[in-house]
Formats: structure tokens, sequence, C-alpha cells
């Protein structure tokens, strides 16, 4: 299944576990196969967000986004509506920093004045064509409303999710880091809402808890 983007309509994006700029990133799953440097790396994972989220959409980034130069590797997302779920390597401060630097202009190749406020959370509730949706970075055996057939969507586990299929199989819940993006897309790219509700919605309601 591939992503399916609406144009002309403000698109939900959701992504996770980027680690831009992590000495030991081709450590990590498969990466080391398909790149050669850290550089590279980082390069492509940016290129492909930018290929896909424009700058009206939303991007949810749910933790562990980069390890350094946070605030740089922000400003290298052309998404004016960037908003960070903290994950446990994430230096809030610095997170902060990097939810603050504005929306990008892309006549002028650079950012606007930085808002007041920020969006960063450690859990957060949205909606996926309606449907309630909790973001969290780490997964959970029971989350909001789950027993009336609400989704989570969460990071941390790299595509390690065999723990978890033991206890529900067939769960309303999806591993959005983009090591799972590469099995189920092909891609390191972000999760589009429509995939997400036409993978999940066909799921059966989470009975625990």
């Amino acid at each position: 299944m591939i992503n399916i983007i609406i144009k002309n309509e403000i698109n939900k994006f959701f992504t996770s576990d980027t680690h831009l700029g992590h000495k030991k990133v081709l450590n990590i799953q498969d990466r080391g196969k398909y790149f050669k440097s850290l550089e590279e790396h980082d390069r492509y994972i940016l290129d492909r967000i930018n290929s896909l989220v424009k700058k009206g959409d939303e991007l949810y980034i749910l933790g562990d986004f980069a390890f350094y130069n946070l605030l740089e590797y922000r400003k290298k997302i052309k998404c004016s509506n960037v908003k960070f779920i903290r994950g446990n390597h994430d230096v809030v401060s610095k997170l902060r920093k990097a939810s603050q630097i504005g929306k990008y202009d892309e006549n002028l190749d650079t950012y606007e004045k930085p808002p007041s406020d920020y969006f960063l959370r450690d859990i957060f509730q949205t909606k996926i064509k309606g449907h309630r949706t909790t973001l969290c970075h780490y997964p959970m055996v029971s989350w909001p409303a789950s027993n009336y057939g609400s989704f989570l969507l969460f990071g941390h586990e790299h595509s390690n999710t065999n723990i978890l299929d033991k206890i529900h199989l067939n769960r309303r819940c999806l591993d959005v880091g983009i090591d799972m993006a590469k099995i189920l897309l092909g891609e390191y790219d972000p999760f589009s809402e429509d995939f997400i509700y036409k993978h999940l919605i066909k799921k059966t309601i989470h009975q625990i808890g």
C-alpha cells in the first residue's frame, strides 16, 4: 500500500525516530544497507519529507527527531506546521526552540518571526479522518477509548513490535517510525492520514483495558 495525498487540501502526516545527526544511526535496523554515511542518511530523510509534506500540511513527529542541531534540522523542513511529541532522546529545551521557528516563506526561502507559543507534548489526541487518535512516542497496551475503536500512533520500537503482536496482533495501533515505513511503504516516508485510516480501520476493536 502507498501513501495517498489529496491535492489542495491540508494533509496530516506522521513520522518518528528519524534520528537525524545520530552518529550510530546506520546501526539502526537496516539503515546501514541503504546509506553509506550519516550525511547521506539525513539528506535523504529530509528530502523524502519535503517531497511529500507541503508548506500548509501538518507534520507530527512522534519523538527522537534529531540528536544535534535540532534547530538547523527543523529549518530544513519546509512544512510550516510541525508538531513535536517528545521522545526518550529529545531534550525539551532544544526541541522547544525547534518548534518555535515560525512559518516557512517559499519566496524568501527562510522563516518568518517565531510565534510566542509552541507545540510540544508528551501525549496528544487528534483525529484521523474524524477518528479519535492518540499520539505518543511510546506504545501502549491500552489507550484512551481503545475499547471503542480509537487509534494509537507511536514510535520508539523501530519496527520491533513482536511483543505487542503477542498481546494483540490485530490491534488498532501503528508504529509510524521510519523503519516501519520502510517495511509498509517501501520508503523512509512519513505516513499519510489516508494510509493510516485504511490500514487501521479494518482491524478489530481493542478489548484490553
